[in-house]
């Protein structure tokens, strides 16, 4: 009777269009809880060519068995890899996640899981990744993904992420966790003497309005250093150091205002940072 059966599916997808086989394969995916038989047809397809071992992957949406999606993620065929990565966020557990991550590092695949992960709130699996990325000497992405774990995982790693931080880390901290992220620009000013380094005050700039609207208490702080009397070593050099820190803060306050609109970017002003580059 299975082999009946499947010789009759595999009639059916192949008489229709690619979105109707997607619904069917997760039509049998939810069948599949209950019924061994559908269990053993999606085993078969999983064991098939590229084309039905993808089409089998697709029950998982519904089925939700981990070990297969995690067995996919090493397939030959890249489109099975690429879907069983879509998939290990939804399907995974969290030691299946973690493996995943490790096989997608290899081949350069794990920023997709792991904002999955973190969009599904599984932040925990991203501090025992970052945990494992850590003990391995060059890892160009690491600050890149120190923004999506949780808080505790933040503090353990954050000063690695900031030895080497870049703009995608700098626009994931904002997002993510806005308030460590104006404890990172309150240090950074209280670190030198007079106004703060360019890269310090266009991140100010950039994400205190955000800052503003999220942990309001920081961004207060952050106002009062950047408007604080501050020492300068030289006459000359404090006349104009403090000018600017005046015009930075002051600036910053009208963009942070919800009753003053910013001043629009000119043509060869700052823009906020971007993410790029992968995870």
């Amino acid at each position: 009777m299975p082999e009946i059966r499947l010789a009759e599916l595999r009639a059916e997808l192949s008489g229709t269009y690619h979105d109707a086989r997607v619904r069917r394969m997760v039509e049998l995916g939810r069948l599949a809880l209950k019924d061994a038989g559908v269990r053993e047809i999606l085993g078969v397809l999983s064991r098939g060519d590229a084309y039905e071992r993808r089409l089998a992957l697709f029950a998982q949406f519904t089925w939700r068995d981990g070990r297969q999606v995690l067995a996919a993620t090493t397939d030959a065929s890249a489109r099975v890899r690429f879907l069983s990565f879509q998939l290990v966020a939804l399907v995974c557990d969290d030691l299946q996640a973690l493996e995943a991550l490790k096989m997608a590092y290899a081949i350069r695949r794990d920023g997709n899981i792991l904002r999955a992960l973190a969009c599904h709130g599984r932040r925990a699996v991203i501090d025992v990744y970052l945990d494992w990325l850590s003990t391995r000497e060059s890892v160009p992405e690491f600050a890149d993904i120190v923004p999506l774990a949780t808080p505790a995982g933040l503090r353990r790693h954050l000063p690695r992420a900031l030895a080497r931080p870049s703009a995608c880390f700098w626009s994931r901290l904002a997002r993510h966790a806005p308030e460590a992220l104006a404890e990172v620009l309150a240090d950074h000013v209280r670190a030198v003497e007079g106004a703060p380094d360019a890269v310090t005050r266009l991140n100010v700039q950039s994400y205190l309005p955000l800052i503003t609207d999220q942990v309001p208490d920081a961004a207060l702080m952050l106002f009062e250093l950047l408007l604080a009397p501050r020492p300068v070593p030289g006459a000359v050099a404090q006349e104009r150091a403090r000018p600017r820190a005046l015009d930075d803060a002051e600036r910053i306050g009208r963009m942070a205002s919800p009753r003053v609109a910013p001043r629009a970017h000119s043509g060869g002003g700052a823009h906020p940072a971007r993410c790029v580059g992968r995870g």
